[in-house]
């Protein structure tokens, strides 16, 4: 995303860059973009998501059922994973996206360094997104940026979004999110280092911590590990070890070849 927006402010748009994971991320984009349409305005908007469990998370789609009806506005919806599956979550925005009358001039699903991984000595796709992958994330701004002025814009087929995955799309969507997240190892607090300091609730992208007087975590937890990554005092512990070799395990096993893939 902060890619994205240097290269279209090298080029003299107007962007505004909006984190949807902290709160009211979704409010400040939703209020821009509103602003833009009632004024006449057509919003070319950026959304981007990690891909969990092969699908978009929660925070995001969301979001994107929560846009207005926008017929002729562009979107360019952009995943990173993490070198195990790409899944199928850039469909799953894509096609919410259409729903809500959004044309797609582009779309990418980019290599990054695996979230749950970060501990490791050596992370799955450590050092991506590299110099390879950023240049392919500039070949798709100049794609759009040249749709757009030449006119009318074309949306690209979406069916690619669902070809060579190692995942199975009638049975990934035919189980809840909630799901994924409950089969991630609990997360434990350490009562003694915890400083109640509400930290992990602000990182926390899905709203799921409350305080009583120590950290607790809702069935709306997207098994991100924020709240873990982010804690001054490391009070909230995972098997970091185990996980690390589950998802090494998963990468070594994936049929899917660790590439940068850029629509339209």
């Amino acid at each position: 995303a902060e890619k994205i927006s240097e290269l279209h402010r090298q080029d003299g748009a107007d962007v505004t860059l909006v984190n949807l994971g902290m709160k009211d991320g979704g409010d400040t984009a939703l209020q821009l973009i509103n602003q833009c349409v009632q004024q006449g305005g057509t919003p070319v908007i950026y959304i981007g998501s990690p891909v969990y469990g092969s699908r978009a998370i929660p925070p995001v789609m969301d979001f994107i059922e929560r846009l207005p009806q926008c017929s002729g506005a562009l979107a360019v919806p952009f995943v990173t994973w993490g070198g195990v599956t790409r899944g199928f979550a850039l469909y799953q925005m894509a096609e919410a996206l259409q729903r809500k009358g959004f044309t797609l001039p582009g779309a990418a699903e980019i290599v990054a360094a695996h979230s749950m991984t970060w501990k490791a000595d050596s992370p799955v796709e450590a050092g991506r997104p590299d110099a390879s992958d950023l240049e392919k994330i500039s070949s798709l701004v100049k794609n759009v940026t040249e749709k757009i002025q030449a006119g009318p814009v074309s949306g690209v087929d979406t069916a690619p979004f669902k070809e060579g995955r190692a995942a199975n799309f009638d049975e990934v969507f035919s189980i809840p999110f909630s799901a994924f997240s409950a089969k991630m190892p609990p997360k434990k607090i350490d009562e003694d280092a915890c400083t109640q300091c509400k930290i992990c609730a602000d990182m926390c992208p899905a709203d799921a911590i409350r305080f009583s007087p120590y950290p607790v975590f809702s069935d709306t937890c997207i098994a991100c590990f924020a709240c873990v990554r982010n804690c001054p005092e490391e009070a909230i512990g995972i098997p970091v070890e185990a996980l690390n070799s589950k998802v090494q395990e998963r990468a070594a096993g994936s049929t899917e070849e660790s590439v940068t893939a850029i629509y339209g």
